[in-house]
């Protein structure tokens, strides 16, 4: 494949720097301005008289004070939103690595060669490049941005016609900017975090956009997600100013906002339903869940009563949906509770969540960084896919903040590897039949999804001009070519 992982034992330059990973952390940002009180100064002792009662009495200084105002603090300054990047195609110049012999090509976390960090990969000649951004200077070199990748030396480089690439079918696609992009509070001069979905065609057509407030205050552990059918967009889980946890959904039909108050929202099915998880605060390890269709904003329960089980995935027929129970039984269950038993998973395996394959034979589980867990739902029977041996990353958990694994088709699976070695991280294809890897080199990876067979879709960092936003890439994993389409994350076509 033109862009699996080739190496080289010359690299030609040392790495440097850090850069934004796949796990990303988004801080509100506030602009207030404030004043203190001066403190009011204290009077000054009386003097007491000396020596005996019939000398003469040394006369008293009174000191009377004044009362000293307290300057009053100015009102906060209005918060500046932080703006958010126009959505629609993206800008960036396509090219090759061209070493001139043969050489790899290393790819730095910075523009630089000062510190010596390992690079994040050795790209091989001939790699397709996206180049985003103006060139900067540092260490007597010229460097610029590859998406997705990182810093390259330009004259390493040789410009390259934009190749044609297969895209997912659907003339429609939906994304979301997440931030941290602020705007002003009404009736506040406070600020608040909001969560920006845009809509639109492929061919660049001016997106519709909807903005949805409060997002931070009800983000929790699940990452926003677009309903298959690109009309709602789901997020929250966490907190809001109330303390009440709430799942949040927002329409992007109108722009209206769903609130399910003591819910978690984690996941849609292929009918665009929702599962809710109710939250417990007395007993974690006891939960129920239920299904919520926001076309007609109603709830029907799944699961019966609070017991120790956790969401796996949906089914594909999207009315039933895969748990597993505390003694690592997996159930499938249907309206009405009835409950099927489908496999057992090994006492140590952790899985937090998973995905059927697309034939519907089997079930992909991931538990972080490690081993993938493939169940068989006909025998039951569950094997491990090894992945690459992981480094240990000193106050880091080495992973993507949203889902980056799944199928690609019923025999291989994908996800994104970024805690093991350079020659190792990057979007990781594996052949179940055989284990073996194919490695394309793409380091900062946001969430990762495939669109349609043969394809993968992910969304990388972007900071350029004081602006941060994401933007969406398709993945050819028979050519191996990539192409950076449509800023956002989290893409979802609509046929």
């Amino acid at each position: 494949m033109a862009m699996s992982r080739v190496f080289s034992a010359h690299r030609r330059v040392l790495v440097a720097g850090l850069v934004v990973s796949g796990v990303v952390a988004y801080a509100a940002l506030t602009a207030v301005q404030g004043g203190s009180a001066a403190p009011a100064p204290s009077p000054s002792p009386v003097a007491s008289p000396a020596g005996p009662a019939t000398s003469p009495a040394t006369p008293i200084s009174t000191i009377v004070t004044s009362p000293t105002a307290t300057p009053t603090a100015p009102p906060p300054a209005a918060v500046q939103p932080q703006p958010v990047p126009p959505g629609g195609k993206v800008t960036a110049d396509a090219a090759r690595v061209h070493t001139g012999d043969g050489d790899c090509l290393n790819v730095r976390p910075n523009p630089g060669t000062t510190f010596a960090v390992e690079p994040y990969s050795c790209l091989p000649e001939g790699t397709l490049l996206w180049l985003s951004g103006p060139a900067q200077e540092a260490d007597g070199e010229k460097w610029r941005y590859a998406l997705g990748q990182g810093w390259v030396a330009v004259r390493y480089t040789a410009p390259e016609q934009a190749p044609a690439v297969r895209l997912p079918v659907g003339g429609r696609v939906v994304t979301y900017e997440m931030g941290p992009y602020r705007e002003p509070k009404p009736g506040t001069a406070q600020g608040q975090d909001v969560l920006v979905a845009v809509t639109g065609l492929r061919d660049g057509s001016k997106p519709a956009r909807f903005v949805f407030p409060g997002f931070s205050n009800g983000l929790g552990a699940r990452h926003p997600e677009i309903s298959p059918d690109g009309r709602f967009i789901a997020f929250g889980g966490g907190s809001n100013e109330a303390g009440k946890s709430a799942a949040i959904v927002g329409d992007l039909a109108d722009g209206t906002v769903q609130r399910i108050e003591g819910s978690y929202g984690v996941g849609w099915s292929s009918a665009s339903t929702l599962m809710l998880e109710a939250a417990n605060c007395e007993s974690a390890s006891l939960t129920s869940y239920s299904v919520y269709d926001p076309a007609v904003r109603t709830t029907v329960p799944l699961t019966g009563e609070p017991a120790e089980i956790t969401f796996v995935a949906w089914a594909a027929d999207g009315k039933s949906a895969y748990f597993r129970k505390s003694n690592r039984e997996l159930l499938r269950i249907d309206r009405g509770d009835k409950q099927v038993r489908v496999g057992t998973m090994a006492e140590e395996d952790t899985v937090w969540s998973g995905e059927p394959s697309p034939d519907g034979r089997r079930i992909v589980g991931s538990g972080g960084l490690t081993a993938l867990t493939v169940v068989d739902l006909a025998s039951g029977q569950a094997f491990k896919f090894a992945r690459a041996a992981q480094r240990q990353l000193p106050g880091k958990c080495g992973g993507s903040w949203s889902k980056v694994w799944g199928w690609l088709d019923p025999s291989h699976v994908y996800y994104h590897e970024r805690s093991s070695s350079a020659k190792e991280d990057g979007i990781t294809v594996g052949d179940l039949a055989t284990g073996k890897r194919v490695v394309y080199p793409f380091f900062n990876v946001q969430d990762l999804t495939s669109p349609a067979p043969g394809l993968l879709a992910f969304s990388t960092w972007v900071s350029e001009a004081g602006q941060s936003f994401t933007v969406t890439f398709v993945l050819d994993t028979v050519t191996g070519q990539a192409m950076p389409l449509v800023t956002g994350s989290g893409a979802t076509w609509v046929r």
